[in-house]
Parts: structure tokens; sequence; C-alpha cells
């Protein structure tokens, strides 16, 4: 019973971490927290949904078409609502006032497409168990966890042995000196929107085949961001280890507790975080100086 249980927090781990990645990928390099990922995780379940039911497509070509989906909706959303702001340096809460406005654009514009109803994903994996034994594998959560895994280690691959990556990075240390070095930093930013919008519409065709796919979806943003900022905001490698640690908390919650005390708990386990280490695990401690 034990090992099941972690078996399944790790799971459910896995899909926070692709959303807690997203968060962190951009706050790393903007320094801001875009509250429109989780909206784009709701656009990748209805592109899901959408090529499933007219192409009868299986599990993989589904992901992709998601995948690239959301990373152009996700360019597009930070070109025309967050870079207009963004280039005439005005204060960054005026960009997290427009990805609220964009959240919120997004969802009712899916509402008005496919209207409220909740939408079930054709069955695109079998029921049969990958392993019975010691503990139960379903083979939904065997292939998910193969598509997280191999999720984070190309974006890892993209950020430490790509010369895009490297630029990446030197932005999200510094901007002003990347762009001096000729690092083009609108370019850099579109890559890190892109890269953070295909993770979320991962997120959202597995979230979609777990639960339903509604126009609400996206409210699972918030533990997404619980994640990130458990692992370290701004920190991947931290927001990986936050996702995969709540998966398994919240799991023991419920299998040893209740289903309804574990939200509390969740979030009282954020508020002790921020209170005795606000960078989170993995984060950084970062100075402002005059």
């Amino acid at each position: 019973m034990f090992w099941q249980q972690v078996f399944n927090g790790l799971s459910a781990g896995g899909i926070y971490a692709l959303i807690a990645v997203g968060f962190s990928l951009i706050y790393s390099i903007m320094r801001y927290i875009n509250l429109a990922h989780g909206s784009l995780i709701m656009i990748g379940a209805y592109i899901g949904y959408a090529v499933v039911t007219a192409t009868n497509f299986p599990l993989i070509p589904a992901l992709l078409a998601a995948a690239a989906g959301t990373a152009i909706v996700s360019v597009i959303v930070e070109r025309l609502a967050f870079r207009p702001i963004r280039v005439r340096g005005v204060s960054t809460l005026y960009i997290l006032v427009s990805s609220m406005v964009v959240s919120i654009l997004l969802q009712n514009l899916v509402m008005v497409i496919f209207g409220p109803s909740f939408r079930t994903l054709p069955q695109l994996v079998s029921d049969v168990p990958v392993v019975t034994h010691p503990i139960n594998i379903a083979r939904l959560d065997f292939y998910m966890m193969i598509v997280v895994v191999l999720s984070l280690v190309s974006l890892n691959f993209v950020l430490y042995r790509t010369k895009a990556g490297r630029a990446m990075r030197a932005v999200s240390f510094n901007p002003k000196a990347a762009a001096l070095m000729g690092v083009n930093t609108d370019r850099v930013v579109s890559l890190a929107f892109a890269l953070a919008g295909a993770l979320a519409g991962i997120a959202g065709i597995f979230l979609g085949i777990k639960y339903s796919v509604y126009p609400q979806l996206g409210e699972l943003i918030l533990k997404g961001f619980v994640a990130s900022v458990f692992g370290g905001l701004g920190s991947v490698a931290g927001a990986v280890v936050g996702g995969l640690a709540l998966g398994v908390i919240e799991v023991f919650l419920i299998a040893y507790g209740s289903s309804s005390f574990s939200p509390v708990m969740i979030y009282a386990l954020l508020v002790l975080i921020l209170l005795l280490r606000p960078r989170g695990i993995l984060g950084r401690i970062v100075e402002d100086k005059v």
C-alpha cells in the first residue's frame, strides 16, 4: 500500500512538475508570474480533444498537436499582451493584470466555441495495467511518467546543450548585459513562452484524460504554482522537485487522511514554506543593490 501510494504520488507530481516548470521558466527570465498559463493548459486539453475526435489520432500525435498548438498560442499571447507593456519599461504589475485579463479572455473564448459542458476524451490508452505485482501500475500512469521524463530531459538538453539555451540562461541572469553582448532578448522571450506553452499543452492532455475537458480546467494551475514556490520560484530543477513532492504529499494526505482535508494542508504547507524558507528548496537569494 505504501509503495503504491508513492507511485501514484509521483505520477500526479509529474504533471504538477510540468506546470511548475512552465511557471519557473517564464519567471526566471521575465521576473513575473504568468497567470494565463492555466488557460494554456485548458487550451491544450481542448486541442487534444478536437484533434482526437476529428481524426481518431492515438496518444502521441495528440500530444504533439496539443504541444504545438499551445506553444503557438503562448507566443501570440506574449507578443500581443505582454511585449508592448514590457518594451515600455513599466511596472510588472501591469503585466500581471494583463495576464489575468488574457486568462479570463481565453477561458470565455473556449466557452463560446465549445460550450460550458464537460467533455470526455476518447479512450487513448488501454485499461490493462502494465504491472500488477508488487504494485499496480496503470498503463496511462506509465505512459504519463515516460512522457514527463522525456519532456523534462528534452528541456534540460535545450537549456544546457544548445546555443538558444545559453542565450536563455544569459537573459535570466542579466537581460541588459545579454542584450549588450548581442543576444536578441525578444527572440529568447518568445522561445521561453513557446517551451512553457508546449509543456502546458502536454499537461492539459493528461489532465483531460484523467479528469475531463472543461473551461475551468486551468484552475489546476494553483497546484503548479504551489509546486514552483515549494521548489524555488525561478528554478527549473526546483520546480521538478516541488512538483513531485507535492504529488506524493497530496496522495498520502488523501490515502491516509481525507480528500477534503488535503487542500487545507497543502496550502498551509505553502504558507509555512513562505515563512521559513521563502526561496524554496532550490531557489536562490536575489539581492537588490542600490
